[in-house]
């Protein structure tokens, strides 16, 4: 189940204004985001949407950073570091 939940903030005397959500896939939670409830649904269905968007993104590049200096380190440590900027074939 994919839950859009309102969790407060803002100013409770302003019941159109910014609020905090948290994007949830069935009990864990994915990310949070503002929106401002005078924008409707649509646009609160839009700014979860993109919240998700860039939560995905932060951890597909968190993933690659660390693949990219796990294999540098493994290289480092096997003296292959020359291998990744020099072709071993080329006469430069």
């Amino acid at each position: 189940m994919i839950s859009i939940i309102n969790i407060g903030g803002g100013d409770a005397s302003d019941p159109h204004g910014e609020r905090n959500y948290e994007v949830r896939i069935n009990r864990e939670l994915i990310t949070t985001f503002k929106h401002e409830r005078c924008n409707g649904l649509a646009r609160c269905l839009i700014e979860a949407g993109k919240a998700v968007e860039m939560h995905e993104t932060k951890r597909l590049a968190a993933w690659v950073d660390e693949a990219l200096t796990s294999e540098c380190y493994d290289r480092i440590c096997n003296g292959q570091l020359h291998s990744i900027t020099h072709d071993p074939n080329s006469d430069q």
